[in-house]
């Protein structure tokens, strides 16, 4: 009966840490994206609006750490406005993918296949 009640503790000790894991490497997902928009607002307000080699590189990057494609109007934002503004909806679709649970609070109005331009390059 000891060992059965044991073996039940680090069973749920094991599932515990997978869930603190998975929830890190959610939130990381999200995080690098807050992380570009925070470069691209710094970059706004010194009014240098150009998206130069390196801030590309990034976009790919940050693709690659999200785990989904970037849409169509990220890789075609011309300006870091632009690209600030696709990135925030870019935000609320990953959101939706990767914390499903999110849309039953209701807060967002529309749906990501609404939007034909937050379609895969």
């Amino acid at each position: 009966m000891l060992t059965t009640a044991a073996g039940d503790v680090w069973s749920a000790r094991r599932a515990a840490l997978d869930r603190a894991r998975q929830r890190a490497v959610t939130r990381r997902r999200v995080a690098v994206i807050d992380e570009l928009l925070d470069v691209l607002e710094l970059s706004n307000l010194r009014r240098d609006r150009t998206i130069d080699r390196l801030l590309r590189a990034r976009l790919r990057r940050l693709e690659a750490e999200v785990g989904l494609p970037l849409p169509r109007r990220v890789v075609r934002a011309r300006n870091t406005a632009r690209l600030h503004a696709a990135l925030l909806d870019w935000q609320q679709l990953v959101l939706d993918t990767v914390v499903p649970e999110r849309r039953r609070f209701g807060d967002l109005d529309v749906d990501a296949e609404d939007d034909p331009a937050d379609q895969p390059a």
